[in-house]
């Protein structure tokens, strides 16, 4: 899998009582290049990023019924997490979440092979994410995508 990091630190100028806009600024932005990742599930998922929030999580669906810039929000904002399709709210365990929880499980059930899921395994393990081997940072921003997953899986159960 061929992944790119970027990872940095971003110290803005603020004006004093001006609204601090930056403050979703990414610290770390991945962007999955791999076309075998990309591709699988017949859909592409680009632009898979982790705000530095505490936890909202963006990414971008193109090719697809499904097609959109979607954002789950931090679990720091409050549950339930609000997803958003191009800035829209969806509702919370409607049919365009379970929509969306079933592509993307076709979608990341045909990019994980075993290499990822033993990934998986070993970040869970994790207590803190610093300093990762190239081997985990790769599979990051699938575990961040299963994380979405998991959560509007579990949701979309529930309603």
């Amino acid at each position: 899998m061929n992944t790119t990091v970027e990872v940095g630190w971003y110290h803005l100028p603020l004006e004093v009582g001006a609204p601090n806009v930056w403050r979703n600024e990414p610290s770390i932005r991945v962007r999955c290049r791999s076309n075998a990742i990309r591709k699988a599930g017949g859909m592409n998922v680009s632009n898979v990023m982790m705000w530095r929030d505490g936890g909202t999580i963006t990414f971008i669906i193109s090719d697809h019924a499904m097609s959109g810039e979607y954002r789950l929000r931090t679990p720091f904002a409050g549950e339930p997490r609000l997803l958003f399709r191009d800035d829209v709210q969806l509702q919370c365990g409607g049919l365009a979440e379970k929509a969306l929880a079933s592509s993307l499980r076709t979608w990341l059930d045909a990019a994980v092979t075993n290499e990822v899921a033993a990934a998986f395994e070993r970040l869970d393990s994790l207590p803190e994410w610093r300093n990762l081997p190239v081997d985990l940072q790769r599979v990051v921003p699938l575990h961040w995508l299963r994380t979405v997953v998991v959560y509007l899986e579990a949701r979309t159960a529930a309603a």
